[in-house]
């Protein structure tokens, strides 16, 4: 299976985007340690994962807050597991009160941040060393658009979910060499248990700007999510370099694009390189192909565009 052999941490894995996570992640072969603070729907959780006859899967308490608690917790993971964890999903999260920010007292917005950017971060801390000595890891932040957008009546919930982008960046650009991947997923309106901590207005606000009008699912987040932890997201990259001409690779911010960038308009001239890439990139018979300046990937026949790399 496709994570035969790994040990992944997931947290929030009592309900919501966790479970389905954690139930995924059993499913495809891992042994899940499952952490919620919440013990009774834990181990109701638990006890619905797949793949328990052959390597027992592991539920622990914990609240993210304290970061004492976390280090102890994970060392107890390492000494249940063979002293590997290969994954950890944080969706450890809560949605706070719906007001608007002159009515957030100190408590709230220390609660908030505790549990979805200083929990997010304790778990980061505490896993990284293993997964730096073992030479491999991927980690999968939960964040919420939230955290781009900035959503009314939830000033500490969007800024603790900005923090977490922000911190997602910063730990992956510190470890990109280590074997290890960090990624963040931002969903909107997802169908969980949180939704019962904010307001049938609130509800409404992220309703009514969502296309599809519909919320989304916790399997259909889940899914993502399974993806970006897979093992062969390095593989592909270096597939991909390697389609160009043998013996080139292309420097890690030296992207192919159309011959126009759509986010500055600029056309580089033919054979123009990025200003950082230390790499020449291969000739194409393709003369539509350029090299952007603004390092966007932009996709041919105007199927828009893949974010910054």
């Amino acid at each position: 299976m496709r994570f035969d052999e790994r040990t992944a941490i997931v947290t929030g894995a009592a309900n919501g985007i966790g479970f389905a996570s954690a139930r995924d992640l059993a499913a495809q072969g891992a042994r899940v340690v499952a952490i919620d603070c919440d013990a009774e729907s834990l181990e109701r959780a638990w006890a619905r994962l797949p793949g328990q006859s052959s390597k027992p899967h592991l539920p622990l308490t914990l609240d993210v807050r304290d970061a004492d608690a976390v280090r102890r917790v994970v060392d107890e993971a390492l000494d249940a597991c063979g002293g590997r964890i290969d994954i950890l999903v944080n969706s450890a999260g809560i949605a706070g009160k719906s007001c608007p920010s002159w009515d957030v007292d100190d408590a709230e917005w220390q609660r908030v941040h505790g549990v979805n950017l200083s929990g997010t971060f304790h778990m980061i801390r505490a896993v990284l060393p293993t997964m730096r000595s073992q030479g491999y890891g991927r980690i999968v932040n939960l964040a919420s658009i939230a955290g781009k957008e900035g959503n009314p009546s939830a000033a500490p919930y969007s800024a603790s979910k900005a923090g977490v982008i922000g911190l997602t960046k910063s730990v992956a650009k510190e470890v990109a060499t280590d074997g290890i991947l960090v990624n963040c997923v931002t969903p909107a309106l997802i169908s969980t248990p949180m939704n019962e901590q904010v307001s049938a207005q609130h509800l409404e606000y992220m309703m009514a700007r969502i296309p599809m009008r519909r919320a989304g699912e916790p399997d259909e987040v889940a899914a993502l999510v399974t993806w970006l932890l897979g093992p062969l997201q390095l593989l592909d990259r270096r597939r991909l370099r390697h389609q160009w001409r043998p013996g080139h690779l292309l420097a890690d911010r030296q992207v192919p694009c159309h011959a126009r960038s759509q986010r500055t308009g600029h056309v580089p001239p033919r054979g123009q390189y990025h200003p950082q890439s230390v790499t020449p990139f291969p000739s194409r018979p393709n003369p539509r192909r350029r090299i952007c300046r603004d390092g966007l990937l932009v996709l041919p026949m105007g199927l828009g565009r893949i974010g910054r790399r």
